[in-house]
């Protein structure tokens, strides 16, 4: 039997249909994390088991399983890796992004963003050494932040074993380079790579067209990142896109964090004026698509596979 350890959010619901589809769902178990309602993504009639939040509740769950059966982890993050560390079933883990290259958050700062989104991070986390006319004060800021870079590496060898227990990463088989980059930076990792992933709107949006209707002296429209989450380094993308005459800038912020959210929507109207719209309320897969087909070009900043679909 196979039991999916999932988060209520956006791709659930199609990929247990797909699940029903396929005819497997005699095989496979639905564990969602949390209780109903915890998120407004979870709309499937199909059977389900909420398994709330309690770590010890969890383990008794898990010690009923029978030794052949199979673990399925969609978004494999601490939390959950601790929970299952101590059972030996196989293994699999939906690669997600953030789960496996964004924690320890600290850790990949150098490389996950931007130097302009770098600085903003530092801010957040305190890390960045702010010269004083107090030496004491200087002095006890340097070993604060060598105290944390010290507890950033304990959770980064944590965070390594692990990665180390994962048998089998599944992803879309054209996305090997994230799978490099995850046993680059945790050389524990040995879990095969299988091809595969949720539904990302192909089902949806082939029968909605782009719109390809354009006047020549209309402004390009452009959709720039996916959420209001600092990897899509909004702050350098406006530094380059700044410069581009005649641009619309439209900017998908309708979750993620508040604090970075509104950052983002200040500096826009200052950089851009009324040629930045910020959106702000979740759109349902079909007005999504259909928002997107109105768009002239996309930009992501990432620098790590994010906005699958």
């Amino acid at each position: 039997m196979n039991y999916h350890i999932m988060v209520q959010d956006k791709f659930i619901d199609s990929y247990i249909e797909d699940v029903y589809a396929l005819g497997q769902s005699a095989f496979n178990v639905f564990w969602l994390r949390g209780l109903p309602g915890d998120t407004n993504y979870i709309h499937t009639q199909r059977e389900v088991n909420y398994i709330g939040s309690d770590a010890h509740a969890i383990r008794a769950k898990l010690a009923c399983l029978n030794p052949e059966d199979n673990l399925f982890i969609h978004w494999y993050d601490h939390w959950i890796a601790e929970i299952i560390s101590p059972f030996k079933h196989n293994l699999f883990v939906y690669f997600w992004g953030g789960e496996l290259l964004s924690e320890p958050h600290a850790y990949h700062l150098h490389w996950l963003y931007d130097p302009k989104t770098l600085t903003y991070e530092k801010k957040q986390l305190h890390l960045s050494l702010i010269w004083r006319k107090n030496v004491l004060q200087v002095i006890k800021q340097y070993l604060a932040i060598r105290k944390h870079m010290a507890l950033i590496q304990s959770q980064y060898l944590e965070k390594q074993k692990q990665i180390a227990r994962i048998d089998y990463i599944i992803s879309s088989d054209i996305n090997t380079g994230d799978i490099q980059k995850v046993k680059q930076l945790f050389p524990a990792c040995k879990a095969v790579h299988l091809p595969g992933f949720y539904d990302v709107n192909v089902d949806v949006s082939i029968n909605r067209p782009p719109n390809k209707q354009k006047h020549k002296d209309a402004p390009i429209k452009l959709l720039l990142g996916n959420s209001a989450t600092s990897t899509n380094n909004h702050l350098d993308a406006f530094e380059q896109l700044s410069t581009i005459p005649n641009i619309l800038v439209y900017c998908p912020l309708s979750y993620g964090n508040e604090h970075y959210r509104e950052l983002i929507i200040a500096e826009g109207y200052r950089l851009f004026k009324d040629r930045f719209i910020p959106l702000v309320d979740f759109m349902e897969r079909e007005q999504y698509i259909d928002f997107v087909n109105e768009m002239d070009a996309i930009v992501m900043f990432h620098n790590r596979s994010q906005a699958f679909g």
